[in-house]
């Protein structure tokens, strides 16, 4: 668990690959702020709040 209390999933979209993956922030601006930060060229996409069902291997207390 990160301490952040909003978990958001977000579609990263890169020229040549396309994930979905769940990024934390203090509310959805700074998570999204992060995921930006994190795929650098990016496009990146807001899907709305993280689902575990939909991130098995991330998990969310």
């Amino acid at each position: 668990m990160s301490g952040y209390p909003c978990t958001r999933s977000v579609r990263v979209e890169f020229p040549d690959d396309v994930f979905v993956d769940g990024i934390d922030g203090l509310n959805t601006g700074h998570a999204l702020w992060r995921a930006r930060c994190n795929w650098d060229g990016a496009v990146i996409t807001d899907l709305g709040p993280f689902d575990s069902a939909a991130h098995p291997f991330k998990s969310v207390n």
